[in-house]
């Protein structure tokens, strides 16, 4: 079956209504002003006759659809796409070609572009899309393609909601790349997304570290209140193999409020023992976000501020401690000047200095520590510790 040109089309339907008023007025037209007659006929088609066929590199968007739709070459189809989607995806001279090529075309390339020209569409223009991406997450034989349209979903925000049941089905594909990348846009929907947390639950354990992966990642975002899924997490945080795992469900448990007992008990357990530095400034900084639920975790944060291997732990630990502590930051104060007597690497000095500075007043017993920190041999700690002493010895209005 030929294409029918979409501006040809419109202008037959004009005329056809022209005639047809013409026929009901019957004799009384010559009593009609024409200008009457145009304008019921024109007025009802006025959106269609106002479109003209879009052009792109000397070619109608008909003629790249006759390409895509025709052409034995694949590779001249793929290009037909990149056309189309140039011309804009959603355009009601491109969609309906594209559908039909993500379900019917065979060649895995041609279907993959289409994808990704679907992937460029705003949000907020991409309903139409989100049930070809969804079809193709469910029947393409390609996993390929299902990755990729799993993928697109999620980048798609809050529009791809109803491809939900689909993500979810997905969760049990037999490619690995496929369950990860549905697990992932779980995640990036929000709350709405909680659906699927059984699912998600048991990908925890899957035996590939990718899904493993964005079974975290999915269960942290979509807000997780089930106590054995939370506790799961809390095990992977403690026994997984890989340390992106690991490091992936500390940031997901300093997001959930809900069972924070048990996160907080694992990131502590992670800050005092994990071989991954990564994963050990991964659990400060979700005991940080905990504040001021993680207050019993202050003790293991000063621990670090002084004896972990690496600077930035260390750093983190100090900012982690004030924040949890809030109004009863004073109380470590102490400790943050004796740290500051013994350490020896300047970024962990400067950052012990500003958290004492941000104090003000309460951290006067440590300005004996800043004024020793006055005659470092660094530069930037000796005008930090300036400046704090400055800032606790100006008295708030």
């Amino acid at each position: 079956m030929g294409t029918v040109c979409p501006v040809a089309l419109s202008r037959h339907l004009w005329l056809s209504r022209i005639r047809f008023v013409a026929s009901i007025l019957g004799n009384r037209m010559n009593r009609a002003p024409w200008f009457t007659l145009l304008l019921i006929a024109f007025v009802p088609c006025t959106n269609i006759c106002a479109q003209e066929e879009p052009v792109f590199q000397g070619k109608k968007a008909s003629e790249w659809v006759a390409m895509l739709q025709k052409d034995t070459s694949a590779r001249r189809r793929e290009g037909a796409v990149l056309a189309l989607s140039q011309i804009g995806t959603t355009s009601p001279f491109v969609l309906p070609a594209l559908r039909i090529a993500l379900r019917e075309d065979a060649a895995v390339n041609v279907r993959l572009r289409i994808i990704r020209s679907f992937m460029l569409v705003k949000s907020e223009e991409a309903g139409p899309i989100v049930g070809e991406l969804a079809e193709a997450l469910k029947v393409d034989k390609s996993a390929t393609v299902r990755v990729v349209a799993a993928s697109a979903l999620g980048q798609l925000g809050n529009v791809a909601k109803p491809a939900l049941p689909a993500l979810v089905e997905a969760l049990k594909d037999s490619d690995t790349a496929t369950r990860a990348a549905s697990a992932e846009s779980i995640g990036r929907l929000g709350t709405d997304g909680r659906v699927a947390v059984p699912q998600l639950h048991q990908l925890m354990k899957d035996p590939d570290a990718g899904v493993r992966l964005y079974a975290v990642f999915a269960l942290g975002r979509v807000g997780v209140e089930e106590a054995d899924a939370i506790k799961e997490m809390a095990n992977r945080l403690k026994i997984d193999t890989d340390p992106v795992v690991r490091k992936e469900a500390a940031r997901s448990l300093g997001m959930l409020r809900a069972g924070a007992i048990d996160g907080i008990a694992a990131l502590v357990d992670a800050l005092k023992g994990d071989a991954s530095i990564p994963v050990r400034q991964e659990a400060v900084q979700a005991l940080t976000r905990l504040a001021p639920l993680a207050r019993d975790s202050v003790p293991a944060l000063l621990a670090a501020m002084q004896m972990d291997a690496d600077k930035s732990v260390r750093s983190f630990a100090v900012h982690a401690a004030i924040v949890i502590l809030g109004e009863n930051a004073k109380s470590v104060v102490p400790q943050l000047a004796e740290a500051l007597n013994k350490e020896e690497v300047g970024d962990v000095k400067i950052a012990i200095i500003q958290e004492l500075a941000a104090l003000g007043s309460d951290a006067e017993a440590a300005l004996p520590a800043l004024g020793n920190a006055q005659k470092d041999i660094q530069v930037i700690v000796r005008d930090a510790a300036a400046l704090a002493i400055k800032k606790i010895r100006t008295k708030a209005p």
